[in-house]
């Protein structure tokens, strides 16, 4: 079975005496977790942590790998222009990445979490902390019944003419 979600007490959690991470999850939204996900669906990181030290720079950062260990993206807080250089104070954060529907192929995928200072020096850090599974909806297959190959599978907009 897969681990949609992880959890530890702030004294067993992955990292050192500036930050914990918490917990670690994958869902439909910020309250409930699941470990399978249609093509169309959209998927939710979540990480939460806890900063023991004020005015440290931290980035929360994702990295998803497929079942044979290929990295298919990564994604950190940067785009987020609220938080991507600031300086946390001593609390419990909760912070998530969306990753939109029809991006991720029918496949298994596993979840890198970190938390890294000053976007270089890693503070704390899970492998394959959580695990899910995308499915074939059929909304992109035409009669196509084959298997789609790729590690992504975007839904392009395609136009054709005549010329």
């Amino acid at each position: 079975s897969r681990r949609a979600s992880v959890e530890w007490s702030t004294e067993r959690a992955p990292g050192d005496d500036v930050v914990r991470i918490t917990r670690i999850q994958v869902g439909h939204n910020d309250k409930g977790h699941a470990d399978s996900y249609s093509l169309s669906e959209p998927i939710r990181l979540i990480i939460e942590f806890k900063v023991l030290h004020d005015n440290y720079r931290l980035n929360p950062v994702f990295v998803v790998k497929n079942n044979a260990g290929v990295v298919v993206f990564s994604t950190a807080n940067y785009e987020e222009p609220a938080w991507r250089s600031a300086q946390f104070k001593q609390g419990c954060y909760r912070t998530q990445a969306l990753v939109p529907g029809y991006v991720l192929n029918d496949g298994t995928y596993f979840v890198d979490a970190l938390l890294v200072q000053e976007t270089r020096f890693v503070r704390a850090s899970v492998e394959q902390a959580v695990e899910f599974s995308v499915y074939d909806d059929g909304s992109t297959r035409g009669d196509y019944l084959g298997q789609w190959v790729g590690v992504v599978r975007p839904r392009c907009i395609w136009h054709t003419e005549q010329i």
